[in-house]
């Protein structure tokens, strides 16, 4: 990147030296320079973090050598960016919250409302769902007023980010396709990407997996030829989690071990976590369960150190599901029951629901099929209610299974036959074969 020289001297000097290089440069000079490092804080963020935050810090420091409540808040806004990339999210919050004041003082409402931007993926990640869409709004208003498309389209990006970690993919996807239209038209590639990677994400969920998959390698394609690291790293992480869905475990191994050697590197926490959290995923798939259990407690201590209760929660998900795996059902009942009611205050009423699958499958273990029923039919109602067929699919599957089990192979029939509609809306075949199979057991009565 092209700095400006007095932001190149400024980043390069001791910390001896930078009160001198503060104290001669013109008020102009050092706003010219203050935006030359947001934008290397900005660049870094895709790239290495860790150097984004020293630049950030570097700002911090001359702001307050400065002494001027601009270049305070402007450095405060860049301190909250820089931070967020490696799951400081509290941290991050403090920032922003520092730089909006700043802004409200001088009655700069349009800047106040641009810290707001990434304000509201710190607060996501914090489970402060309300507040975060507080901001967005009064932040979007203020952008609407000003005929400001591309900055409402920020906001939009970010709320998408949030109802998608809410599992509510249609109203994430929403979000995502309105920001794409105003950030395509003004040639920024690099936001272009980031769009169609969430927009990707959110496909996978609706069950369109072909098209995510388009997505993905379009994303990864642009990101390696630009050295975009992480962003590269994302799609990498991605089409691990593809192959984890189609049970390809081979390939899906050899994603989710790059992505995470990538995320190691860049110190990225959060999708550190998720590379983790695939992993034990896949162990568990292939019923290797002792390291599924492991490589599960390394993601959770990760994300609990980070304040997310969201990851939290969903490997503790996956602790409980390998310890059925390693007949430990005490154990395994209490960490599905934790991370149920965690996701329950989260107001994540989906993964509450695939909870349940599992408590299900307890069920089943001690000689309570009917109450494994109850689970089931209340899960299969639930996504059914968020319009998510594959889980849909997934959750009347298990019911159907659990009835034939139970003797009530009418019921089962019943239930066999609702799943025709959702496995009809997803691109599944191994959910179509667990169908088949079961159709098969029924005809042999």
């Amino acid at each position: 990147m092209s700095r400006a020289p007095l932001a190149q001297r400024l980043l390069s000097a001791s910390e001896g030296d930078l009160a001198a290089i503060v104290a001669r440069a013109r008020a102009a000079d050092l706003t010219d320079a203050m935006e030359a490092l947001a934008g290397e804080v900005l660049r870094m963020m895709r790239t290495d973090t860790r150097r984004a935050l020293e630049v950030a810090d570097r700002a911090q420091a001359t702001a307050q050598l400065a002494g001027t409540a601009t270049l305070g808040a402007r450095a405060a806004w860049m301190r909250g960016h820089a931070p967020s990339g490696l799951l400081r999210m509290t941290e991050a919050c403090d920032s922003y919250e520092a730089a909006a004041r700043g802004y409200r003082s001088q009655d700069d409402r349009f800047r106040a409302a641009k810290v707001a931007i990434g304000h509201i993926n710190a607060l996501m990640y914090l489970g402060s769902y309300d507040r975060a869409v507080e901001i967005a709004s009064a932040a979007r208003a203020v952008f609407a007023r000003q005929r400001l498309p591309l900055d409402a389209a920020r906001i939009d990006i970010n709320l998408g980010n949030l109802y998608h970690r809410l599992e509510q993919p249609r109203e994430a996807l929403r979000h995502y396709d309105r920001a794409l239209q105003p950030i395509r038209a003004s040639d920024d590639v690099a936001t272009t990407r980031i769009i169609q990677f969430n927009r990707a994400n959110v496909l996978t969920s609706l069950g369109r997996i072909d098209r995510a998959e388009e997505l993905y390698r379009e994303v990864q394609e642009g990101a390696l030829a630009d050295d975009e690291t992480r962003t590269a790293g994302f799609a990498e992480y991605s089409l691990g989690f593809l192959d984890l869905l189609r049970g390809e475990y081979g390939r899906a191994h050899a994603h989710l071990e790059a992505a995470r050697a990538v995320f190691e590197e860049l110190d990225d926490a959060h999708y550190l976590t998720l590379a983790l959290t695939d992993l034990a995923e896949l162990f568990i798939e292939i019923n290797v369960f002792a390291r599924a259990r492991s490589i599960g407690w390394r993601a959770r201590a990760l994300a609990e150190r980070h304040g997310l209760a969201y990851e939290t929660a969903k490997c503790g998900l996956l602790i409980g599901i390998a310890c059925l795996g390693t007949n430990e059902p005490e154990f395994s009942a209490a960490c599905l029951e934790d991370a149920e009611q965690t996701f329950e205050r989260e107001g994540n009423q989906v993964w509450a629901a695939v909870c349940w699958l599992y408590r299900a499958e307890l069920d089943v273990r001690g000689g309570h099929r009917a109450k494994a029923s109850q689970r089931l039919e209340a899960a299969t109602e639930r996504f059914a209610a968020e319009k998510l067929p594959l889980r849909e699919a997934t959750a009347r599957l298990r019911w159907a299974s659990n009835e034939f089990e139970r003797g009530d192979a009418a019921k089962a029939r019943e239930v066999l036959d609702a799943a025709r509609g959702p496995l009809r809306r997803v691109q599944s075949p191994w959910l179509r074969a667990q169908r088949d199979h079961l159709s098969g057991r029924l005809a042999m009565g």
